[in-house]
């Protein structure tokens, strides 16, 4: 349970999951390449096998909504979130370049 917790809550974490279990590296790394933080290289070959089986059902839709029903939740709380915090940021109108936009541009046809 300790390994599935800590995958979870270092998916985010710059630099320590490689320094962890592989699971928990694994973890970030496919986070990271759903949101288009890295290359889809890594798994190009098998990607259309992968998402037959687990389509991204519009998942960079889906995760903008996400952080903005969050925010609208408890802005208190979203704002620990760095990305949460661009939502308001666009809520705002300021247009900084930020983590919104790497997963508007994740490289997958949806």
């Amino acid at each position: 349970m300790d390994l599935v917790w800590d995958a979870i809550a270092l998916h985010t974490t710059a630099g320590v999951p490689p320094r962890k279990r592989p699971e928990i590296a694994l973890v970030q790394l496919g986070a990271a390449i759903d949101v288009g933080y890295a290359s889809i290289d890594v798994v190009a070959a098998a990607l259309p096998e992968i998402l037959e089986h687990w389509p991204r059902l519009a998942f960079k839709d889906e995760l903008l909504r996400y952080f903005d029903r969050l925010y609208e939740r408890n802005p208190a709380a979203a704002l620990q979130s760095p990305v949460v915090a661009e939502i308001v940021e666009r809520r705002r109108g300021v247009r900084a370049a930020n983590a919104c936009d790497v997963i508007a541009r994740a490289p997958f046809a949806e």
